[in-house]
């Protein structure tokens, strides 16, 4: 047959292969927020572990802080998006959560093509896979139908694998790959796990380039870190933690020092059983066909580029140690940066697959396209499978018992009222009708166990100067001093709603 002849029956031409490359992380992007808007959460949602979706949104609107470490960046994209005239306020930052999971999706669609080690549309094919697999692993997608961070964390550990994927030009990839990880940091503490990748492509990346080139990612850096300079300039908004506006106020701040008990806390007798809830978790995740295909494309991604995949181990390896160590119920949301890594290794455990079928398919160009079409068509079932099978357990739309909360407290809470709160999800649900919606302006909600710190009494007094409270206060005097008004707190079940006055 002619060259001439043989370009003529090719099926998928340059023009294809270009386009479809461009388009598939467009394609992952476009499905799964297609599936995660018809599964998000109508309003603020307890879902999913979802407590402090009420702290974010309410920080965030308010132009405040968060709880440790601020999530300075999170806040500041939130605010933006909560001004889209799209729904309540909490589901915009539903919105959000489903905008940065779906983003995260997209980013590693591309990056598995890269990690492939295949070219044209088998690794575009690659990339869709491993991004859908992400898209729908049942802790990523929770996390992208409510409020909270974590579908934020997916999206930045992405886009630090991503610029770590692929050589292409040190001065500008190397500051964008230290620049990312700066947002990533400043976002989220426990980000920091991907500096030993990074460390290791910019040594690979900056071979030759000198002091300038040390320089310029060390810019990038400061670049990514400026966030956690904003953190001050909040520190007199209705919903702060903390008093960032001293030096050790904001070290206590960005430091996490509230939660540093929390770190490696778990008794040794209890971190075997967390161990199994990672490996349950990987098999939940990608199925056990796709955890294989990760371990397989983790062994060829050593042959072809060893320091990039022990720096996705060491990443991923770092994540699940403080995942196992950390003393808390949901620790297990800190498993999602592994997923990113995980999805990384599947497509180049695809990109594999498709290159041993086609070297062993030599005779016939049919039988070789065969069996990469039957490849192909896997690396979308498998996907599809983990999405029927997860949707009814992830699913929110109707979820409205935090919603029913608030206003059910709102109705029932008589004038004036004072409501004392002792969980979390109550305090922050409340926060999002004091601070956002403003139905009642006459209530105020105080926090019994945060009425030991300083700042927070400071906030009170800033936020409700009506109320008569002692420096320092504890509840019983807090009780006694607002003997004129109406003092209630939520009951555990409903109806009623709160149970006031003579019953506290």
């Amino acid at each position: 047959m002619s060259r001439q002849g043989s370009n003529t029956h090719r099926p998928f031409g340059p023009r294809f292969t270009f386009n479809v490359l461009r388009l598939a992380p467009w394609l992952v992007f476009v499905f799964a927020l297609f599936v995660y808007l018809l599964t998000l959460a109508p309003g603020l949602s307890w879902a999913h572990n979802g407590a402090d979706g009420g702290d974010l949104v309410a920080a965030s609107f308010s132009g405040g802080i968060a709880h440790p470490p601020g999530y300075p960046l999170y806040l500041l994209l939130g605010r933006a998006v909560a001004l889209l005239p799209i729904g309540s306020i909490p589901y915009r930052y539903n919105l959000f959560s489903a905008l940065t999971a779906a983003s995260a999706a997209a980013v590693m669609a591309w990056s598995a093509g890269q990690l492939a080690g295949a070219r044209g549309w088998p690794a575009a094919l690659a990339g869709v896979g491993a991004g859908l697999m992400l898209a729908f692993a049942p802790l990523v997608w929770e996390q992208a139908v409510i409020t909270e961070v974590y579908a934020f964390n997916a999206l930045l550990s992405a886009l630090v694998v991503a610029l770590s994927s692929r050589v292409i030009h040190y001065p500008v990839q190397g500051v964008a790959l230290c620049a990312a990880f700066g947002l990533a940091v400043s976002h989220h503490l426990t980000l920091v796990c991907f500096l030993p990748l990074v460390v290791i492509r910019l040594v690979q990346f900056g071979r030759g380039a000198g002091r300038w080139g040390a320089i310029a990612a060390a810019g990038g850096l400061l670049v990514g870190l400026a966030p956690l300079a904003c953190l001050p300039f909040a520190a007199r908004a209705p919903v702060v933690w903390g008093d960032p506006s001293t030096p050790a106020g904001w070290w206590w701040l960005v430091s996490g020092q509230l939660y540093r008990g929390y770190a490696f806390g778990l008794p040794p007798d209890q971190a075997l059983p967390r161990v199994a809830v990672i490996a349950r978790t990987l098999v939940e995740s990608f199925t056990l066909p796709g955890v294989a295909l990760g371990v397989l494309g983790a062994q060829r991604l050593a042959r072809r580029d060893a320091p990039l995949m022990w720096g996705m181990a060491l990443a991923g390896l770092c994540c699940a140690v403080f995942a196992v160590g950390y003393l808390a119920a949901d620790s297990q949301v800190y498993l999602v940066p592994l997923l990113v890594v995980f999805a990384g290794w599947i497509g180049a455990g695809w990109g594999h697959c498709v290159a041993l079928v086609s070297a062993r398919l030599p005779y016939t160009a049919r039988l070789a396209q065969a069996g990469v079409a039957g490849l192909a068509m896997l690396m979308l079932l498998l996907p599809a499978w983990i999405l029927a099978k997860n949707w009814p357990a992830v699913d929110s739309h109707a979820d409205h018992e935090a919603r029913d909360f608030i206003e059910g407290i709102i109705a029932q809470a008589p004038a004036r009222a004072v409501i004392i709160t002792g969980q979390d999800r109550h305090t922050f649900a409340l926060w999002v009708a004091v601070f956002v919606e403003r139905p009642r302006p006459d209530i105020i909600v105080v926090d019994q166990d945060m009425l030991r710190f300083d700042w927070y009494r400071a906030a009170l007094r800033r936020n409700f100067p009506l109320l008569n409270l002692a420096e320092p206060s504890t509840v019983d005097e807090l009780i006694e001093q607002n003997a004129d008004r109406p003092l209630c707190r939520p009951a555990g079940q409903a109806p009623p709603w709160l149970i006031c006055a003579n019953n506290l």
